[in-house]
């Protein structure tokens, strides 16, 4: 079971609506594709009630802790489990990290919020688990982007190479229990192409870090 962490304990750089994208996407991969809801406000649970409560991907909410979440979904055989969680709760985003095998963080490309992006790579870096910061909600011809992207690179942060487009389509998604690639008969190609080009970086990589944990693991034992 591959268990991704979507983070950060900055608020308002969308972490639900990139979960929820990236949990319908890994769908078409995976038969059986979970979201926690660790956030208080529980909008995930809420995307998913709007989406008609689906099977795949089905979203639970909180159990205690992130560990038992990861305990209990495997035992009872999914194969992709994605954290949503909540910004400023950095107890329960440390005790996500450690449970998951990979770690996606998005922050948008400005530096109010590469500043609010610290502790997420911070925590990700002390505890040992890889991680990808994910440019996320950007304007289409945006700057400043290319300069966040450097910036990152010149800390030595993991990036992905795809980045995410500031569109419409998301917010409606999110609004009707969508993903942005299935709103309106998946008429926005962009959306639903970049989903994709994000997806394959992170599925590889979260395959990558699941069997090296797993190596990890059975060398302790």
């Amino acid at each position: 079971m591959l268990t991704i962490a979507v983070v950060n304990s900055k608020g308002g750089v969308g972490k639900t609506t990139l979960a929820a994208s990236l949990a319908v996407r890994a769908s078409r991969d995976y038969d059986r594709v979970a979201v926690v809801d660790m956030d208080p406000q529980k909008s995930a649970i809420d995307w998913w009630s709007r989406r008609g409560r689906t099977d795949n991907p089905t979203v639970f909410e909180a159990p205690d802790t992130a560990a038992d979440a990861v305990e209990s979904l495997q035992l009872n055989g999914w194969d992709v489990v994605f954290f949503d969680t909540p910004p400023a709760f950095v107890h329960i985003m440390e005790e996500v990290i450690e449970a998951a095998d990979f770690v996606v963080i998005p922050v948008k490309p400005s530096m109010v919020d590469l500043i609010g992006t610290q502790d997420a790579v911070v925590r990700a870096r002390e505890i040992g688990t890889d991680f990808l910061v994910a440019l996320n909600d950007c304007g289409p011809r945006e700057k400043v982007a290319e300069s966040a992207r450097a910036f990152l690179l010149n800390h030595n942060v993991p990036i992905a190479e795809t980045q995410i487009t500031h569109r419409v389509s998301f917010i409606t998604g999110m609004t009707v229990g969508k993903s942005a690639a299935e709103v309106d008969g998946g008429r926005d190609k962009a959306a639903a192409g970049e989903i994709d080009r994000l997806w394959a970086e992170v599925k590889a990589a979260a395959i990558k870090a699941a069997k090296a944990r797993e190596r990890e693991h059975e060398a302790s034992q």
